[in-house]
């Protein structure tokens, strides 16, 4: 029989102790501890084992484990003559399981004590309320084998004692010369009640609470020197108006006491002024402010300001920025308001320096006026357009139009501005002189006058320039080709591509052409024709003014820069003299890019009006000239006005009534 017990024998073990098994019952071994506890007495004070009534009474407990392994422990605390009030390790091993169980009782446990001299710490806070012993023991025991049991218990002792009463007294004042701001000094003074000895080198606690809270905050600890003083100083809080609480926790040598002081800040004067008191919209502006003591006029440096603003008229206030004053209590701010603007000053109560508000400032808002007229020099007869545009937009003011008369200002005409800001007038020139006006506003809502530029009107028949600057489109037998001024010129017009006002554009160059030739002009109606060089053939009327597009030009406008032409369209030889008998204008249509530049009317610039007179000038007989201030001049350049150069004025009327009839 073959036994299966013998499969491991002495001789094969090393090749097969991994495949062997032998039946058996494996043994673990046992942990093994050294446990030991110490209780020391800890009361504060100069002696430890001496603490007030119902103050606290410290004990510390320290467990060792002398053994080699780390074993599980358990430690029960009894007390005799207090009650326990807290329990607690200074590591994690006991720490993770200490608690209270009774008045008297209380355990910490732990899994793992650790071994080779580890210590443990447990502070075992208990407060008596009669005079007499506290005894406080522990025993530390574990399920280790412990070879010596005989440490494995300590106790120490308090004695518990009624002390002295004290009282805590505590006077303020302020440190003014601390550079900024102020420095709330607080002296304690701790004395034994009765005897008033000093109570010396004793711990003083600090708290304070702002005025209408209930919170208290942590102000540190202080103690009494050698005469029982402690000082307290305060800076830099939120607020100073406070209670500070001072607190002498008691020992066994000196009772606890409490005391607390009511601090009110000093009451501060601040002003505001500012300047200028009214600028333009966005202007700038200089609020000055000064703060001090109230009473003494000591200036605060150092101190936080709130520059507020608000809408001239508003009820609600907002901060546009803060800083600090300088050394002389004084602060300077900038601002660039953008409507009538009240400001004031705020400084918030802090230590020393009470709040204070100053007195409102105001600014008023001067408008900006952007006035033009145009044109600003007309023959007479025509209107020129003075226009005033108000910022900031303030519906609801006047505006005057005034007129220098006599060396006075006097107004001629009264506008309410309305919500655009703009005004304007018509001013018509009646007879030839220079005239000077100006446009005064008082546009209310705490906005301030403004009195605008002076503004020119120049009404003349004259032209700039040199009066030889003109030449004639065709000269016959030493005579220009001309109409016939005997008779009056009939007109049409095809406005309906041109731009707004085309039709009285075109009757005020005619009128001005009349004035300076007297040609005489009637108007015969409108067309749908128009003018056509090179055929002949009979026009609806002897003149013809159209706006035109390129494809319906006849090859005219191309791509080049050409904006409108003029000239005769037929003409005849009579008694040796060129006659024009039919003469037209084409000008090209107000939606190219070529004529979106030009303005309307006789302004500044370059305009409709300029370039009508330029081209109709060359329908009654006027060719190109390159004089200056000239319309006749072949490119249409910014004029201050469309007005007829000295050039173009004399050469139409050496092709007008002066010049005789024509057969």
């Amino acid at each position: 029989m073959v036994s299966f017990h013998r499969a491991c024998t002495v001789a094969a073990a090393a090749a097969v102790l991994l495949a062997c098994f032998i039946p058996g019952r494996a043994l673990a071994a046992t942990p093994s501890a050294d446990l030991a506890t110490y209780v020391y007495a800890n009361a504060a004070g100069d002696d430890p084992t001496t603490a007030a009534v119902g103050a606290d009474a410290l004990f510390e407990v320290y467990v060792y484990n002398y053994g080699p392994d780390a074993v599980a422990a358990h430690v029960a605390i009894t007390v005799t003559g207090a009650s326990i009030t807290a329990v607690s390790a200074e590591d994690f091993d006991i720490g993770a399981a200490c608690s209270v169980t009774t008045a008297t009782t209380a355990t910490c446990t732990t899994d793992s004590l650790p071994g080779d001299g580890e210590t443990s710490t447990i502070d075992l806070h208990t407060t008596a309320t009669v005079a007499g012993t506290i005894a406080a023991t522990a025993d530390v025991s574990s399920t280790a084998t412990d070879p010596d049991p005989s440490d494995n218990s300590g106790n120490a002792q308090i004695t518990a004692v009624v002390p002295p009463p004290t009282s805590l007294t505590a006077t303020t004042s302020y440190d003014t010369d601390s550079g900024i701001g102020f420095t709330l000094d607080i002296d304690a003074h701790l004395t034994f009640t009765g005897s008033g000895d000093d109570v010396d080198y004793s711990e003083i606690d600090i708290s304070y609470r702002f005025a209408g809270s209930s919170t208290w905050q942590d102000g540190g600890t202080t103690y009494t020197d050698d005469t029982g003083h402690a000082m307290v100083s305060m800076g830099q809080l939120a607020s100073g108006d406070l209670d500070v609480r001072l607190v002498h926790p008691g020992t066994a040598q000196a009772a606890g006491v409490t005391t607390t002081v009511h601090v009110v800040a000093p009451a501060t004067t601040l002003s505001a002024t500012v300047a200028p008191t009214a600028v333009n919209r966005l202007g700038s502006v200089k609020v000055r402010a000064a703060l001090s003591l109230t009473g003494s006029g000591k200036p605060i440096a150092g101190s936080l300001l709130t520059l507020e603003r608000r809408p001239t008229g508003a009820s609600a206030w907002h901060t546009v920025t803060t800083d600090y004053t300088d050394a002389k209590g004084a602060l300077s701010l900038s601002d660039s308001p953008s409507q009538p603007s009240d400001y004031r000053f705020v400084h918030a109560s802090e230590i020393g320096a009470g709040a204070s508000v100053s007195s409102v400032v105001s600014v008023a808002i001067s408008p900006s006026l952007h006035e033009t007229l145009s044109p600003a020099i007309e023959p007479p007869g025509y209107h020129s357009v003075l226009s005033a545009q108000e910022a900031p937009r303030v519906a609801g003011g006047t505006a005057d139009l005034q007129q220098l008369k006599a060396g006075k200002w006097v107004t001629i005409h009264r506008k309410s501005v309305p919500a655009t800001g703009l005004v304007s007038w018509t001013i018509q020139a009646p007879k030839k002189g220079v005239f000077s006006y100006r446009v005064a506003v008082q546009p209310g809502l705490n906005y301030v006058a403004k009195v605008g530029k002076t503004l020119v009107l120049k009404v003349t028949t004259q032209g700039l320039g040199s009066r030889s600057a003109y030449t004639f489109l065709q000269v016959y037998n030493g005579h220009p080709m001309r109409w016939n001024p005997c008779r009056a010129i009939g007109y049409k017009v095809d406005p309906r591509l041109g731009p707004t006002g085309s039709l009285a554009m075109v009757k005020e160059t005619l009128r001005r052409i009349h004035i300076a030739s007297g040609l005489s002009f009637h108007y015969e109606g409108r067309t749908k024709s128009h003018a056509v060089w090179g055929v002949i053939r009979h026009q609806p009327a002897p003149l013809i003014i159209s706006w035109v597009t390129p494809k319906n030009s006849n090859g005219l406008f191309g791509y080049g820069n050409e904006v409108g032409y003029g000239g005769a369209t037929e003409s005849t030889y009579r008694d040796g003299r060129d006659v024009i008998e039919q003469g037209g204008v084409i000008l090209l249509d107000k939606s190219d890019p070529r004529t979106r530049g030009i303005a309307p009317g006789f302004g500044a610039g370059v305009t409709w009006g300029q370039l009508l007179m330029h081209e109709l000038g060359h329908a009654m007989g006027l060719n190109h000239t390159n004089g200056k201030w000239q319309i006749m001049q072949p490119i249409l350049e910014p004029l201050p006005a469309a007005m007829y150069g000295a050039g173009d004025l004399h050469g139409l009327h050496l092709l007008g009534r002066s010049q005789g009839c024509l057969p």
